[in-house]
């Protein structure tokens, strides 16, 4: 091959020698296959230097490996062909192509010799080409045999014979008759050394191919013509050409029949392999991507397109940046690049990329390297697995401990509270009762009536701390179901008043009305009388002495307005917050040293927004609280 500069060309990217590893294990490609090949191979980088020659190329041509290393591949250059001829070869191997032709070579003893020479590209796994290879055949003797240098059939005979799996056969077509037919190959398939042109048929034509049809083209145009033939097992090489001895001398056709059996063997072992890891590669069940060192994507199957999105070919136009979570880039970023320097031979890692919808995947990505020729770090292979219904399901379940743990927080809590303000209204029943027998009939009625007063104050007190409590449990376990009807509030707001009468009366708080008094809601009663009922407890256990409620209705197009306003104690902002923060709160003493649940808020809100309402709260420390219960209105 002679030097020339010519741009690199980025086709496709072959199979890396290493998958025939993975598949064989460590088996001596070198040896078997390059160092010990009966064919001379020369292997040049894209100057046209020469890197390679193995034993039998430095066998044919004189040179030692030492003194071919590093030359041009011009040394052979016998000034035979034209530099047509080389200008043409230049531009079939640039655009990807194989060349085959016949060089006249020089040989270190400056004779020379003729050689069959298929020159291909070498390739790395970007694609790129980073060299080439020619596999030769010494065509000498039959280049001898062609020109009229040589008429002794002796030394023709001689020649052939020696070729293995070899056969050579000069058929004369004008006379229709075998000239010669030697060789070993021909020992096996005939059985006369002189086999006629239907033997030659018979056992050459195929049902696609016709022996007999290529002779006479080959004579016709004067092309070389070749062709592949199944015999059986065996694969076999034709080759027919026109020969002709000399000036005057009649036209044969020259046919050299070579078996190529264990060669195509490897070759269909390859492609098939390469078929197979192609097959693998698209239609496995995860992600695979191949990247250069600068992050843009070289190759992928459709499994990572799927995953992202995108189509392949959109995939192959964006750097792996584009396609990470911004926020994570720099993270990661440090650990990149330690496999690309070579620090680290490989990465894992649960990543977040974009899809194409803005929607997150998460993926759990491992990461490998491939080497060029000089070792250097040239690609990184991504294999990536979708885990992003995983990563769901486990922040679920994660929020659910959390939730539990906070319902246990919530429980304990509330037992505590309910163990504290149930053991006071117990101790002074049991404590008043017992007072009341010890001094029997020497009680007076005055007394007893007080007696009476306090216990059924206490016991009313206790049964409203176990009714928030029922509501409360049945909230818990999901039993209790608002039952939606058409409710009058202004008639359950005038008996919750009266009910709680007797405690507003106790403590000089006076309850004013004032809006509609009529006021359809679209509501579970049971539900907003526990509502106001705590509403209107708690603003008279918060009043002072002397002190006013107002509840007040108002009857908007769509919603009902409920405001619940005393002048009593009032709460800081802080303490608003923490009626939102949390479902049970520590009871909090009234005015009047009054106890209370810990309940009351949190059933507030819960029921009112089973019931399509909002709970709104204003307060002024000391100067009073306004709480208005919003819910939806009855449409008839």
């Amino acid at each position: 091959m002679e030097s020339h500069d010519k741009t690199k060309h980025n086709t496709h990217i072959p199979q890396s020698i290493g998958f025939i590893f993975d598949r064989l294990g460590e088996v001596d490609l070198y040896s078997s296959f390059l160092e010990e090949n009966p064919h001379p191979i020369l292997v040049t980088d894209t100057q046209g230097i020469i890197v390679y020659a193995n034993a039998k190329m430095i066998e044919l041509c004189g040179y030692s490996k030492t003194e071919l290393t590093g030359q041009s591949s011009a040394i052979f250059n016998s000034g035979h062909q034209p530099e047509s001829f080389y200008k043409n070869m230049w531009e079939k191997i640039l655009a990807g192509n194989p060349f085959e032709d016949r060089f006249k070579n020089r040989h270190k003893n400056g004779s020379t010799y003729w050689v069959y020479s298929t020159i291909r590209a070498l390739r790395n796994c970007n694609g790129e080409v980073r060299g080439y290879v020619s596999i030769q055949e010494d065509i000498t003797n039959l280049v001898k045999i062609e020109s009229k240098s040589i008429t002794d059939e002796v030394v023709l005979l001689n020649l052939v014979r020696n070729l293995p799996k070899t056969g050579i056969v000069i058929y004369n077509i004008a006379e229709q008759e075998t000239y010669m037919a030697e060789g070993e190959i021909i020992h096996e398939l005939f059985s006369d050394r002189t086999p006629s042109l239907a033997e030659m048929d018979s056992v050459f034509s195929t049902d696609n191919y016709s022996f007999g049809d290529t002779l006479q083209q080959a004579d016709q145009t004067g092309d070389e013509i070749k062709q592949l033939v199944k015999l059986g097992g065996r694969t076999i090489d034709l080759r027919v050409s026109v020969l002709t001895f000399g000036p005057g001398a009649a036209r044969n056709v020259l046919l050299i029949i070579k078996d190529v059996t264990d060669y195509q063997n490897i070759i269909e072992n390859v492609e098939r392999s390469e078929q197979q890891l192609e097959a693998i590669f698209q239609n496995a069940g995860i992600g695979i991507g191949i990247i250069n060192t600068q992050g843009n994507y070289i190759r992928l199957n459709h499994g990572w397109a799927d995953m992202v999105g995108f189509s392949v070919s959109e995939v192959l136009e964006k750097n792996v940046k584009q396609l990470l979570y911004k926020d994570d880039y720099d993270h990661y970023q440090p650990e990149l690049q330690k496999l690309i320097n070579g620090e680290r031979a490989e990465f894992r890692a649960e990543m977040r990329f974009v899809r194409k919808n803005n929607k997150i995947l998460w993926a759990d990505v491992s990461m490998t390297t491939l080497r060029d020729s000089v070792g250097e770090i040239e690609l990184v292979i991504a294999v990536a697995i979708d885990i992003t219904e995983k990563i769901h399901a486990l922040r679920a379940l994660q929020n659910s401990e959390h939730e539990l743990s906070e319902l246990n927080a919530t429980k304990d809590r509330f037992f505590s509270i309910l163990a504290h303000d149930l053991k006071n209204p117990f101790n002074s029943i049991i404590g008043l009762s017992e007072l009341a027998t010890f001094e029997g009939t020497a009680i007076s009625s005055e007394k007893a009536a007080e007696y009476f007063e306090a216990i059924n104050t206490t016991a009313n007190h206790a049964y409203s701390i176990l009714e928030n409590l029922l509501d409360w449990s049945r909230i818990q376990t999901n039993t209790i179901k608002p039952q939606l009807k058409q409710t009058d509030i202004y008639l359950f707001i005038v008996d919750t008043v009266e009910l709680l009468s007797t405690m507003a009366n106790k403590k000089n708080v006076s309850i004013k009305y004032a809006g509609a008094t009529r006021a359809i809601a679209f509501c579970d009663s049971n539900m907003m009388q526990t509502v106001f009922r705590n509403l209107l407890s708690n603003a008279i256990k918060f009043s002072n002495s002397g002190g006013t409620i107002t509840v007040k209705i108002t009857v908007d197009t769509e919603i009902i307005r409920v405001a619940v306003a005393d002048n009593g104690v009032g709460m800081t902002s802080e303490q608003i917050d923490r009626l939102f923060a949390q479902f049970i709160q520590q009871s909090t003493p009234g005015t009047d040293n009054e106890k209370g649940t810990g309940l009351g808020f949190g059933l507030i809100n819960d029921f009112v927004k089973m019931n399509n309402g909002k709970v709104n709260v204003e307060s002024e420390l000391h100067k009073g609280s306004t709480f208005t219960v919003t819910i939806p209105r009855a449409q008839t």
